[in-house]
C-alpha cells in the first residue's frame, strides 16, 4: 500500500532524485528503498555492533592468518625436503 507525501526540498533535488531513480515516475520507489536501507543500517548499528567487538574480531582473524601462514611454511619446507630427497 502506498502513502502520498508532500515534501519541501531544495531546488536542485528533484532533478537529482529523478536521475538517481532512473526517471521521474520512479522517484517514490527509490525513496522507499533508500529509507528502508538507511533504517535497517541504523538499527543494525544500534543493536550491538560496536568498535570493541569489531576490534576483537579483527584480532581473531589476524591470529588465524598467522596460524595459516605457519602451516603453509611448514608444508613448503616438507615439500622442499621431499623434492631434495627425490633428486638424490
Amino acid at each position: 500500500m502506498a502513502a502520498r507525501l508532500n515534501l519541501s526540498v531544495e531546488d536542485d533535488i528533484p532533478a537529482k532524485l529523478s536521475e538517481l531513480a532512473g526517471g521521474e515516475r520512479k522517484r517514490g520507489e527509490f525513496v522507499t528503498r533508500l529509507v528502508r536501507q538507511l533504517h535497517e543500517e541504523s538499527r543494525s548499528v544500534q543493536t550491538g555492533v560496536n568498535l570493541e567487538g569489531l576490534r576483537l574480531q579483527v584480532l581473531g582473524l589476524a591470529g588465524q592468518v598467522r596460524s595459516l601462514e605457519g602451516r603453509i611454511i611448514k608444508l613448503e619446507r616438507t615439500l622442499a625436503a621431499m623434492i631434495a630427497e627425490r633428486e638424490r
